[in-house]
């Protein structure tokens, strides 16, 4: 994939986001992308790829006359976004294509864009206005609406597509990006399986979480039968107030997420404190929301260290992560690239650049982006106490525009018993299938640390080098598997199979976990009973045992 751009004259403006968000896109797909500054483009450089894309974000942006001949004459797939149609010769485009650059000025109030039956929303910007002069070899895609009559927003005329503005100027979850979004499938030929997947995910846990809501949600999901992760921020924060609070201090909370886990629960690791000035769950950890820019004070030791401390505690309470989320979605981009050096994959819109207007929502996986990580998507807002199942849904329906569709529920624990089953009925009548995250390869990465999920079985040697061990959770079964005896616990016939968890070591490293009830009272209350019952049981067969030899000693002794 070639991608060429207009460099934006202001390093400040918002079109300098336009080009990451791209390419984080295009990591949906499997393919390798070259990018060129119009300035640098070479003849013939279009045949050397397979694909190319002509980002125009810049009016006026004089074409490099190769660049142009070259757009003009390819057979291979090309997608222009934008400005500078009008360097191309108007009468053998009209000929050629069926279209043509529109007599008036780009024009302003066109706030909608019709797609396939759905009102996509637009941002108030110019739109570059088109005239469709043989409609038998022009296909409009799309139509904006709003600022007079509906004009073209999107057609498809043999190789090439053309869309009226660039649509990765904003991200909005119902915005006419998803045509573009849905469009690259057919740009780059690739036929992604048609299939609904939906992430359903416990948002917003921390040490100050209700327990008992939190169990009835999870003990709800359960009884659906719908695997589900859990994002926790580890650590509570007031400065304010002075308090600062760990979750493993909240033993019987711990109790709780430890029994979703066994369960099968993912955890994902939701930050540090998901702060920075406020309380926790107030702001941004990496983000200043105040100036609309990345922390001054966060270096790239300190979010190192961040990160480690979130991962140390959700370990210190028996609670591996198998993937990040960056609180609010914001961070810089060497606070991303430090994320992604110690997480495999993460639940998130991203930050596509510092001067962008809002973090880049996908409605779909992301392979690869822009630092290599794995992104679900994080694509739509809460379900909360209000329990407003509809605004849920009123954003679903637009992202099931692209072929192969991915969105993550966030539900809260305090949201309503009613509204979760009624919006789990919903996904399951539109045919969006609930994926399990541990049962998908991640890895989180530290210095003397693994954490290690799998798609498919493989040997558990794979992962415990010589001079490492570890213990594995198993879906179902209570406490861990431990390895910590190379050549004698049998590791060698051992497989990390989909769903279960592995945490590897250097020996004599095994993270420490302090002491919770899974279950809460209740569970603590049965165990113990049957604890009770099972040492009166075997105090009862000693006894009996004992009486019953002194028993046969008597009958000896009289016989002798």
């Amino acid at each position: 994939m070639l991608v060429v751009y207009d460099p934006p004259t202001e390093a400040s403006s918002a079109l300098t986001s336009s080009l990451p968000a791209l390419i984080a896109l295009l990591g949906h797909f499997d393919c390798r992308v070259q990018v060129l500054a119009t300035g640098a483009y070479q003849g013939g450089e279009i045949e050397d790829h397979d694909a190319t894309i002509y980002l125009g974000l810049r009016a006026g942006t004089k074409l490099p006359r190769a660049l142009l001949r070259d757009l003009s004459r390819t057979r291979k797939p090309i997608c222009w976004m934008g400005a500078n149609l009008d360097q191309m010769e108007a009468r053998a485009l009209a000929r050629a294509r069926g279209f043509r650059p529109g007599a008036a000025e780009p024009q302003m109030g066109y706030t909608r864009v019709l797609y396939r039956g759905q009102l996509l929303s637009r941002p108030e910007l110019p739109l570059s206005l088109l005239e469709i002069v043989r409609p038998e070899k022009c296909q409009v895609l799309a139509r904006a609406e709003g600022g007079g009559p509906p004009v073209p927003y999107a057609v498809h005329c043999g190789n090439l597509w053309y869309f009226s503005d660039p649509p990765i100027q904003t991200f909005a979850s119902d915005g006419c990006y998803l045509v573009l979004c849905d469009q690259l499938h057919a740009f780059l030929g690739v036929s992604h399986p048609k299939e609904r997947k939906v992430l359903i995910r416990i948002s917003g846990v921390t040490p100050f979480t209700n327990p008992d809501a939190l169990r009835t949600l999870s003990n709800l999901l359960r009884a659906e039968q719908v695997p589900f992760a859990i994002s926790i921020t580890p650590v509570y924060r007031d400065p304010a107030r002075g308090i600062e609070e760990p979750l493993s201090k909240k033993r019987r909370l711990v109790g709780i997420l430890r029994e979703a886990q066994t369960a099968g629960a993912a955890v994902i690791a939701d930050g540090y404190t998901h702060q920075s000035f406020g309380r926790t769950g107030e702001d941004a950890e990496w983000w200043d929301t105040k100036r609309d820019l990345p922390l001054a004070s966060r270096s790239e030791a300190e979010t190192r260290r961040r990160v480690e401390k979130s991962v140390a505690e959700l370990l210190r309470c028996g609670l591996p992560p198998v993937a990040w989320a960056t609180p609010e979605g914001r961070a810089s981009a060497g606070d991303y690239a430090v994320f992604a050096e110690h997480f495999s994959t993460a639940c998130e819109r991203r930050q596509p650049a510092e001067t962008a207007r809002e973090p880049q929502v996908f409605p779909f996986l992301i392979l690869s982006d822009n630092y290599g990580q794995r992104i679900l998507p994080d694509n739509l807002p809460s379900l909360g106490k209000e329990g407003k199942v509809e605004r849920v849904l009123e954003q679903i329906h637009p992202q099931s525009l692209v072929p192969d569709p991915w969105v993550t529920v966030d539900i809260l624990p305090d949201a309503p018993p009613d509204a979760v089953r009624m919006l789990l009925a919903e996904l399951r009548g539109m045919e969006y299938r609930p994926v399990d995250i541990r049962r998908m390869t991640n890895w989180v990465k530290m210095e003397n640390l693994g954490i290690y999920t799998q798609v498919a079985p493989r040997p558990l040697t794979d992962f415990l080098p010589k001079g490492w061990n570890g213990f594995m959770l198993v879906p179902g079964k209570r406490g861990s598997e431990s390895f910590d005896r190379p050549g004698k616990d049998g590791r060698e016939a051992v497989e990390l199979k989909p769903g279960a968890v592995l945490v590897a070591y250097p020996a004599g490293m095994r993270p420490k976990q302090v002491f919770a009830f899974e279950g809460g009272p209740e569970a603590a209350s049965h165990r113990l009973v049957l604890w009770v019952a099972r040492v009166a049981l075997v105090i009862g067969l000693i006894l009996v045992g004992a009486f019953g030899l002194a028993y046969v000693a008597q009958l000896l002794a009289r016989r002798a």
